[in-house]
C-alpha cells in the first residue's frame, strides 16, 4: 500500500504494509498536497491527476490530507483502479508525573467506498437508456447519472463528465 500522505508511515503501519515513496517522488507529492491559496476546481483535479499519476504501478493507496481535496484525490485514484484507504488510530491518554498527553495508535484502515462496484461503461449505458427513454430532458438524465456517481465508486469518466456538465446549459446541483 502507497502512503499518499504529506507524513511518513509510522512502525505500525510499515508492519501494515504501506510503503512510502522514494524523495524525489515524495517532494513531489508534498507539493500536490500543499495548497497556499483556495484552489479552483479545477486546480483540485489537476492535482488529483497528479497525484494519480504518483501511484502508477500500485494498487492500493492510503491517502489523507486537506479535506477539500479528498474527494477529487479519491476520485482520480478510483478512476485509476486504485484501492483508497484511510489510515484510522485510536487515541489514549498517557499519565507520566500527573501530566496527561495524548497517544494515537495506528489501528488499522477505512475504506471510504461501499456499495456496489459500477463500472463506467455501466453507467454510460444507463445515461444513453435515460435520455432515449420517455420525455427525459439530456439535462435530468445527466443530474440523475451525478447523483449515481457521486454514492458509487464508478466516479471515473462518467462521473467526471456528469459533474463537469453540471456548470452548463443552466444544469445545477
Amino acid at each position: 500500500m502507497l502512503n499518499l500522505t504529506q507524513h511518513k508511515a509510522t512502525a505500525e503501519q510499515v508492519k501494515d504494509g504501506v510503503v512510502d515513496l522514494p524523495p524525489e517522488q515524495a517532494e513531489e507529492l508534498r507539493h500536490n498536497l500543499t495548497f497556499d491559496v483556495p484552489p479552483s476546481s479545477a486546480e483540485l483535479r489537476r492535482r488529483a491527476q497528479a497525484v494519480a499519476a504518483i501511484a502508477e504501478g500500485h494498487t492500493e493507496v492510503m491517502i489523507g490530507g486537506a479535506p477539500f481535496f479528498m474527494h477529487a484525490l479519491e476520485e482520480a485514484l478510483l478512476a485509476a483502479g486504485k484501492r483508497v484507504l484511510y489510515a484510522f488510530s485510536t487515541r489514549d491518554v498517557v499519565e507520566d508525573n500527573g501530566i496527561k498527553t495524548s497517544v494515537f495508535r495506528h489501528a488499522g484502515f477505512v475504506e471510504p467506498r461501499f456499495g456496489e462496484r459500477v463500472s463506467p461503461e455501466s453507467l454510460a449505458r444507463a445515461l444513453l437508456a435515460a435520455c432515449q427513454s420517455s420525455e427525459m430532458a439530456a439535462t435530468d438524465a445527466v443530474r440523475r447519472m451525478a447523483s449515481v456517481a457521486k454514492r458509487t465508486s464508478a466516479g471515473g469518466a462518467v462521473g467526471t463528465f456528469c459533474n463537469d456538465m453540471q456548470g452548463y446549459d443552466g444544469i445545477g446541483r
